[in-house]
């Protein structure tokens, strides 16, 4: 296991396409090491970094999950919106650090802004719906709460299907 960062970098010279990589030292220096080639007409910018209890393992989820963005298999550039870089970094980082939450402390984990930010939002989503639905938006949020892990989880599922799906759509518009 190696601590250290997974970033990802930006260069105005370079629109939509961004880096995911990783560094053991500061993801400000590896952007300023980067830059320092004369093949680079403007420098790299840290869009965001995140430290990780093991980069390597995060990096290299990162590379699985935009694989399909990937410009060239022996570069770590993604053709993929920045954005969505970002939110499945934070997603990818509180996952490994439930899994070592977990297993050193079994039936723990982390709750992060992310997690409520998700929640909220499904909360909003829900209120979206009863409008759309012509039912009282309480209603449905009390019907919604009183539902059961394993009924919830196909609603989720579908969400996050729908989410990645949209996502994909956007990037290819």
């Amino acid at each position: 296991m190696s601590k250290g960062y997974v970033y990802v970098l930006t260069n105005p010279a370079m629109p939509g396409l961004h880096k995911i990589g990783m560094t053991k030292n500061c993801p400000y220096a590896r952007a300023k090491d980067l830059s320092a080639g004369t093949g680079v007409p403007l420098p790299f910018e840290v869009h965001c970094a995140v430290f990780s209890p093991n980069c390597a393992e995060l990096e290299a989820t990162m590379h699985e999950d935009f694989g399909e963005f990937r410009l060239n298999g022996s570069r770590e550039f993604f053709k993929v919106d920045v954005d969505g870089i970002t939110t499945s970094l934070q997603l990818r980082l509180e996952q490994q650090v439930d899994a070592y939450v977990g297993e050193y402390m079994p039936g723990h984990r982390v709750t992060t802004r992310l997690e409520n930010a998700r929640r909220d939002q499904t909360m909003d989503n829900l209120i979206e719906l009863a409008g759309d639905m012509g039912v009282d938006p309480n209603d449905l949020v009390d019907a919604f709460l009183g539902m059961t892990a394993s009924e919830v989880r196909p609603f989720f599922e579908r969400s996050q299907a729908l989410a990645l799906i949209s996502h994909r759509l956007e990037v290819a518009a």
